[in-house]
């Protein structure tokens, strides 16, 4: 008898422990899901920034190519915004290749888990 209710303590008295760590893991997981929704953000808000610069040059070269009187005023027009539409699809590219990076990352760290 004695030795079934010490059994039965020790048992209980393991599971209250594994219990506790497991309420320590979604303490974790909070934080972890708090960093994530953080970097969502920041990563949406650059996006943002990324399409609203875009926008202001596209709104540039209309009202230049509107403002343009004759083929050669409209071909400088697009020689001027080229360079800076070039400039934004690099820093596109940029963004992306750095968005894939993350993706992999994130991938293998699963893997390795």
């Amino acid at each position: 008898m004695k030795l079934t209710f010490s059994i039965a303590a020790l048992l209980f008295a393991f599971s209250l422990q594994v219990f506790a760590d497991y309420h320590e893991a979604d303490d974790m997981k909070g934080k972890k899901f708090e960093e994530a929704k953080t970097m969502m953000l920041e990563g949406i808000d650059k996006r943002m920034a990324h399409v609203e610069e875009r926008k202001n040059n596209l709104t540039e070269m209309k009202s230049c190519v509107s403002g343009a009187a004759d083929k050669p005023a409209l071909k400088a027009c697009r020689t001027k915004h080229r360079e800076a539409m070039k400039a934004h699809k690099e820093a596109g590219k940029e963004m992306r290749a750095e968005r894939k990076a993350m993706r992999e990352q994130r991938k293998a760290n699963r893997k390795n888990k």
